[in-house]
């Protein structure tokens, strides 16, 4: 059985290295994708998103990268969708610092492994 992979992200404005990111976190199994909420992105960014969440969730759908995406939770670490998904790896791009130190204080709790995605490059 293939592993349950989640990645997180506010992806707006998508770019290469979203694709990029999205697509090395599918070779790793089943991917899951978690779009910030527009409240959750304000709090981890200091700024509201662009595009809204419906409009970024559509956006990584249309990249048609065979993923379930799911809408994020609305406040920062409620972890709602680690509940739902049980992943088995959670892929981080390499710039989710923040994300990365939430994630391993509750690593054992759900019992993933975190998988950092290199950076892309042109």
């Amino acid at each position: 059985m293939k592993k349950k992979v989640l990645a997180f992200g506010t992806f707006d404005r998508l770019h290469p290295g979203h694709f990029y990111f999205l697509n090395e976190a599918k070779k790793l199994g089943d991917l899951y994708v978690s779009v910030s909420s527009d409240e959750s992105a304000l709090q981890r960014k200091g700024k509201n998103p662009i595009h809204a969440m419906k409009e970024r969730i559509e956006a990584i759908k249309k990249l048609n990268i065979e993923a379930d995406v799911l809408e994020g939770d609305k406040t920062l670490n409620e972890w709602s969708v680690l509940k739902i998904v049980r992943p088995d790896i959670i892929a981080l791009g390499f710039d989710q610092y923040g994300l990365k130190t939430a994630l391993a204080d509750i690593k054992s709790k759900f019992g993933f492994d975190i998988q950092v995605i290199n950076k892309y490059e042109e």
